[in-house]
């Protein structure tokens, strides 16, 4: 992967998939996500044991689609 200048930003969906009893039941809320924004670097060396570090994560916000929704990979940009 290019970055510019070794670092780069990415948005993570993450799924609230649990109302804290333990259980996957009706009273979870499988339809809403946290918005995470990450900030990481490149050290450009790759393999296991490179220094690639998460340098930063904020909570931007939350999105309630309803239900949980289901992404097709085609809409997505391959890096490899």
């Amino acid at each position: 992967m290019n970055l510019v200048g070794g670092s780069g930003k990415a948005l993570m969906l993450i799924q609230n998939d649990d109302d804290g009893d333990g259980a996957v039941d009706a009273g979870d809320n499988f339809g809403e996500y946290l918005v995470v924004e990450v900030e990481f670097t490149d050290d450009g060396a790759g393999g296991a044991n490179n220094n690639d570090n998460f340098t930063a994560a904020r909570i931007v916000g939350s999105i309630d689609f309803g239900e949980v929704q289901t992404f097709d990979v085609s809409n997505f940009v391959s890096f490899i």
